[in-house]
């Protein structure tokens, strides 16, 4: 909740006013409290709001209604007492018989040391001290003087405020186990109980205390089976500070010490190490992007081009390993593999895929053709490289979560780059003078034929190269949204409009790309909407039928822009420019952040803007594009006409299939015409 919500104005003074918690309400007798921040501007208002909105959420969990219990606290015991008894088992086992302070020469001696550590730090809490009643004490205890040093050595260092922070945040851990909150005041009041368990696992004496019987609770530990290992449930601890060292007072009560015998305690006996289980399954590349790529879909999590491109480089993976790494199984992948990878994606030809025969084509061809490749053309941009590094991350996810014993240090994230610099800087922005000239192309002004665009003739064809600069321009459409667009996606209703969303052409970038855009005039004055209407009349469901081919599955920007690309080799900048431009040109009219990204398809930036608002309703729409400059208004209109292959429902004659069908029909006639030939 924003602090602002509990911020009232009186005058020109700013107060803060919530309501107290049910245990605060009924000792102080008022269900509210009202301070006076003293301050008449908002953002201090709303920084000391924030503050107390903190100590407020701090009292709350304080409160006795979070308490633990008893039976918590005996469980909380338990469980830190089971831990700390394994890692002394562990020590006498000669797992860890190695010295961490120093003057040790036996897992015996640490554990005298450390259970009277522990003893100390449960007695006096995080400030403990070796007092000369200790030292009397661990004398009747029959504790060697040559350790009473090591004592005090180890005890300054569990007292560091570090290593005291790291040892709350294990009690609030604990705590969660066993199901009580981990406040401040649970964990100060667990803190003395943890010290204790971890004293009484060294010494292996456990007197009885106060509050419960510690012997028949280590008992009932020692006959508990379960795992003591963390099982990963959610919590929130609250965060831990590390307190200073705290300085302890002379004439403070002293608690009254008690002396305790180290009994000697026979070795455990030896247990054997659990069989490893066989990893057993298919952790080829192939088998594990196959269910990636499955649960992609399932969960709706992936369009069909984002399972298409993971299908795409995992199958190169899969082959680059097969063929040049001698790799298999996902579970001999090494650092080294990847890293050949790496390079290996450094120096692929950026027409990867576009030709068919890419997919049977061994990696050692491919690499020879590549090589004759100008540099200008071999190397994927970072972008598209950090993108692979994602889903390849995606696929070592996906293999650990089936079994395979991949080490979580084996990473594409490596091999990523950091992009520098802003953004805005990647690529400039060209005048609206650059723009006008699109409109001067004989596409407006008159062709040579469909097939020749940039060549001056009488005929202007309607279709995406006429129409696509247009909806770019006015309306800051990507590339692939304009060239899916559908019939019935065009509405010629009182204020006409487009409906950009996911159809059978194509998928929309992300969720908030879906969007109603009021048509702006300069499309409905150039025929936009008589356009649908005559495509419909022929009996069409696609906007722009000639970009598609039965035979491709590239997307349909990919030929719009091989229909433009003449033109814009000599314009000198790429479609893409046109929505930088639509942006700007918002922007430099003070149109706010939060409407620009409803009409360019962005995500707003908080709750605010996404959850408790509509997108801009047509009319605002109209107001706000009529900011941008009108670049065609030198292009007459002419009468609709369509390409006539188009009218006639024929498949594309650029596409693949079409070239067949053509073949065919030539070596027909061929034959035919060899048959009639008479012999001489």
């Amino acid at each position: 909740m924003s602090s602002s919500s509990h911020l009232e104005r009186r005058g020109a003074v700013y107060y803060y006013r919530r309501r107290l918690p049910r245990h605060l309400a009924e000792r102080l007798g008022q269900r509210f409290v009202v301070l006076s921040l003293k301050t008449r501007e908002l953002k201090p208002a709303r920084y000391i709001a924030a503050q107390l909105d903190a100590v407020v959420a701090k009292m709350n969990l304080d409160s006795s209604d979070f308490w633990i219990s008893k039976a918590q606290l005996q469980d909380f015991f338990r469980q830190a007492y089971r831990v700390h008894e394994e890692i002394v088992r562990r020590s006498q086992a000669g797992s860890m018989a190695s010295s961490r302070y120093g003057a040790t020469d036996s897992p015996e001696r640490l554990n005298v040391i450390e259970g009277w550590v522990w003893r100390l730090i449960a007695l006096q809490g995080p400030g403990a001290a070796v007092r000369y009643e200790d030292l009397e004490a661990m004398r009747e205890g029959e504790v060697p003087e040559a350790l009473f040093a090591d004592v005090e050595t180890v005890l300054a260092f569990h007292c560091r405020p570090d290593r005291i922070a790291a040892l709350r945040q294990q009690v609030a851990q604990m705590l969660a186990e066993v199901g009580a909150v981990p406040s401040e005041t649970n964990i100060d009041r667990a803190f003395s109980a943890f010290a204790r368990a971890k004293s009484e696992a060294n010494f292996r004496n456990m007197p009885q205390t106060d509050e419960f019987d510690v012997e028949a609770i280590i008992a009932d530990a020692r006959t508990d089976t379960r795992s003591i290992a963390w099982t990963g449930q959610d919590f929130s601890v609250l965060p831990v500070r590390a307190p200073e060292r705290l300085v302890i007072p002379e004439n403070r009560p002293q608690p009254v010490a008690y002396p305790i015998t180290v009994e000697a305690t026979p070795a455990p006996a030896p247990v054997a190490a659990p069989t490893p289980k066989a990893v057993t399954g298919d952790f080829s590349v192939a088998a594990i992007a196959g269910k990636l790529v499955a649960e992609l879909e399932q969960d709706g999590t992936a369009d069909e081009k984002t399972r298409r491109q993971v299908r795409m480089i995992t199958d190169l993976l899969s082959r680059f390993l097969a063929e040049e790494r001698n790799v298999v199984d996902m579970t001999d992948l090494a650092g080294q593999d990847i890293e050949a990878f790496d390079m290996f994606l450094r120096g692929m030809g950026k027409n990867y895929g576009k030709a068919q025969a890419d997919k049977t084509r061994t990696i050692r061809e491919l690499l020879q053709r590549w090589e004759k490749l100008p540099a200008s053309e071999r190397g994927l941009e970072i972008k598209t490289r950090n993108k692979h590094y994602a889903y390849l991350n995606q696929l070592l996810a996906r293999a650990r979560k089936a079994g395979a014993p991949i080490s979580r240090e084996l990473t594409f994230s490596e091999y990523r780059v950091k992009l520098k610099g802003r953004a805005r800087k990647e690529r400039a922005i060209p005048a609206a003078t650059v723009f006008e000239r699109i409109f001067e192309q004989p596409i407006y002004t008159g062709c040579a034929g469909w097939d020749e665009p940039f060549a001056t003739g009488p005929d202007v064809f309607h279709r995406a190269a006429y129409f696509g600069p247009l909806l770019a321009h006015y309306h800051g459409l990507r590339r692939e949204e304009f060239c899916g667009l559908m019939i019935i996606d065009v509405f010629a209703e009182a204020i006409p409009y487009i409906h950009v969303r996911d159809n059978e052409l194509r998928t929309l970038k992300n969720a908030q790309s879906e969007r109603m855009l009021a048509l702006h005039p300069e499309l409905i004055r150039l025929g936009l909407l008589d356009y649908a209407a005559a495509l419909k009349a022929i009996g069409e469901t696609r906007l722009f039928p000639e970009l598609v081919s039965p035979s491709s599955r590239s997307p349909l920007g990919d030929r719009y822009y091989d229909e433009w690309k003449p033109g814009l080799s000599k314009l000198g900048f790429t479609p893409h420019m046109q929505r930088h431009f639509f942006n700007d040109s918002l922007k430099q009219s003070f149109v706010h952040s939060e409407m620009r990204a409803d009409l360019m398809g962005h995500g707003g930036k908080g709750e605010t803007e996404e959850r408790y608002a509509n997108a801009i309703g047509l009319p605002l729409q109209l107001q706000l594009i009529a900011n941008i400059p009108v670049v065609s208004a030198k292009v007459e209109r002419h009468p609709i006409r369509l390409i006539a292959w188009v009218e006639r429902r024929e498949i594309a004659p650029w596409s693949r299939a079409a070239v067949a069908e053509r073949r065919e029909a030539t070596t027909a006639r061929r034959l035919a015409k060899m048959k009639l030939t008479p012999r001489r």
